[in-house]
């Protein structure tokens, strides 16, 4: 089975509920996949001798592997989860800016990871689901280079030691194969209990702009921290799906009037650093008259 690519990988908080049983919470995406490797060490094989050689042998067993996870970027929210930092707001001028604070009281804890790999097989293509049951992240080393005339794409990596889990077989690892990407992604969030994903929802209203051909947009709620806004208009303008890209949509301010047509409709979505769309809300364009 060549592999011939690897998405989505997610995380989530790892409970262990008592003897022989474990449970996940609070489930997130880590940021969108570039590579990953994962390294297993196991104990030796244990050979049986009769007639002077090896009859039987025991394979050797899992005891640790190492993960290093390369994603575009590390999701603020996802780092938080990932290293058990503190988010405190730091007042700077009239703002408050929301921070993760770096201490001697951060502690990595135990968590769960998945993510998909794109297969071939026999000319068609599969998609292998793979969840690393108990999982810990150390702090990820960082460097970064100066944009030059020609951009050089930059990537983020961090390492995490995978373990076996607090069920009574010590599962470390579960895999199944699927025809689509979405089976696959549906069985991962169903073993680390992520709910279904569904894109928040923003009332937006279109009114007449200041000046001809405008029109004036509110959003509520209030635009939440760490993310900004992008807009798309026109006759075919419809929702994003969660954690769509939306580096291609416009970025507004949230108070400027927006450029516009009569008949448009005009979609507002909050997006994550990552240009990841959060929250959206549709409505049909109000314009100013000439």
């Amino acid at each position: 089975m060549p592999i011939v690519g690897y998405s989505n990988p997610y995380i989530a908080e790892y409970i262990q509920n008592g003897v022989g049983s474990v449970s996940y919470r609070n489930g997130m995406r880590a940021g969108r996949g570039v590579s990953r490797t994962l390294t297993v060490e196991s104990g030796g094989t244990n050979d049986f001798y009769s007639d002077n050689g090896a009859s039987e042998t025991a394979g050797g067993t899992f005891s640790s592997g190492e993960l290093t996870l390369t994603v575009a970027e590390i999701l603020q929210m996802a780092r938080k989860t990932m290293l058990g930092l503190k988010e405190e707001k730091m007042t700077v001028g009239d703002q408050e800016i929301p921070v993760l604070k770096y201490d001697e009281t951060m502690k990595p804890p135990d968590l769960g990871y998945g993510d998909i790999i794109k297969l071939t097989v026999h000319g068609e293509t599969k998609w292998r689901a793979v969840v690393l049951t108990k999982v810990k992240f150390n702090v990820p080393e960082e460097a970064a280079n100066t944009q030059a005339a020609e951009i050089e794409w930059q990537t983020e990596a961090i390492t995490a030691r995978v373990m076996r889990d607090d069920t009574s077989g010590h599962t470390w690892c579960i895999q199944a194969v699927f025809d689509t990407e979405s089976q696959a992604d549906s069985f991962i969030r169903h073993v680390l209990s992520i709910a279904d994903p569904s894109i928040e929802t923003l009332t937006v209203t279109s009114s007449a702009g200041s000046t001809a051909g405008t029109t004036s947009i509110t959003v509520e709620p209030q635009l939440m921290d760490g993310r900004t806004y992008r807009y798309k208009a026109g006759t075919d303008a419809a929702l994003p799906a969660l954690y769509e890209n939306l580096t291609g949509w416009t970025a507004w301010d949230g108070v400027s009037d927006i450029t516009a047509s009569a008949g448009d409709k005009i979609v507002i979505a909050e997006v994550d650093a990552a240009g990841l769309a959060m929250a959206a809300g549709i409505a049909n364009v109000t314009v100013k008259g000439e």
